[in-house]
């Protein structure tokens, strides 16, 4: 009975140490998913710093009295904005915690607690305002074509795909013709003639207003999920590493 019991005590002890190497490995692989994102969420703000400065030269230009210069220098920063990105959460190791029976396998409450929280805040918040973002973008998309000739600005340059360190991101690729003020002047000049003065004056109005707004959305949603989201990453990293001694 003595040798029995002793086997079950060695047996218990062997899985107590697997589950708890395997908690330490889900945590190390955490830490990289929390440190990855901290990047991303870096990067995002700081391209979304760059969308509302060019928003609002946009909108300086577009004042009146607008001149023909002034519309070349807002074509070339329309014709180069990117004003649209998504943030793609690293979600690997919350994704194998759950489909290896929840977050039941990490002992320390505290840290489940946390991974929890995290995770929620993506999914519940973060995703429905990027949609949110979206809508606003197509709206703004919607008013920009009120304003610019898109045949002039595809003679600009044409996008393809760069990179925001490691995130695939657009880029725009200048075209010969995009030096050639006088081109460009007169192209701008001739598609001006198509409208009234009155309805291109609506136009920039609406459009430097649809700007403005857009600058305020990015600082009440995007800017702000970002900020509480890279809060939320380091004092998660900070947690795992005191509580499993990892660094």
């Amino acid at each position: 009975f003595l040798a029995v019991f002793c086997g079950f005590l060695a047996e218990n002890q062997r899985e107590h140490m697997v589950e708890h190497n395997r908690e330490k490995e889900f945590m190390k692989s955490m830490l990289e998913d929390l440190r990855t994102d901290s990047i991303k969420l870096t990067l995002m703000m700081e391209f979304f710093e760059t969308v509302k400065s060019k928003y609002d030269s946009v909108n300086i230009l577009l004042a009146p009295p607008v001149t023909v210069t002034a519309l070349l220098r807002a074509y070339r920063i329309i014709a180069e904005l990117d004003d649209i990105a998504n943030f793609n959460y690293t979600n690997r190791t919350v994704s194998q915690l759950k489909n290896a029976g929840g977050f039941r396998i990490i002992r320390k409450q505290e840290v489940a607690s946390g991974i929890a929280d995290y995770d929620a805040f993506v999914i519940n918040n973060f995703s429905h305002g990027q949609d949110d973002y979206q809508l606003f973008f197509h709206e703004l998309e919607k008013l920009k074509r009120t304003v610019f000739d898109y045949e002039i600005i595809n003679k600009m340059g044409r996008w393809s795909v760069g990179k925001l360190g490691t995130m695939d991101v657009s880029q725009f690729i200048r075209s010969p013709e995009w030096d050639n003020d006088s081109l460009l002047i007169s192209m701008i000049s001739a598609y001006q003639k198509n409208y009234r003065s009155e309805a291109r004056t609506e136009a920039y109005s609406k459009l430097r207003n649809e700007l403005a707004g857009n600058i305020r959305m990015i600082d009440y949603g995007p800017n702000y999920g970002f900020v509480v989201l890279i809060n939320k990453a380091s004092s998660l990293i900070e947690l795992i590493r005191k509580q499993y001694h990892l660094q």
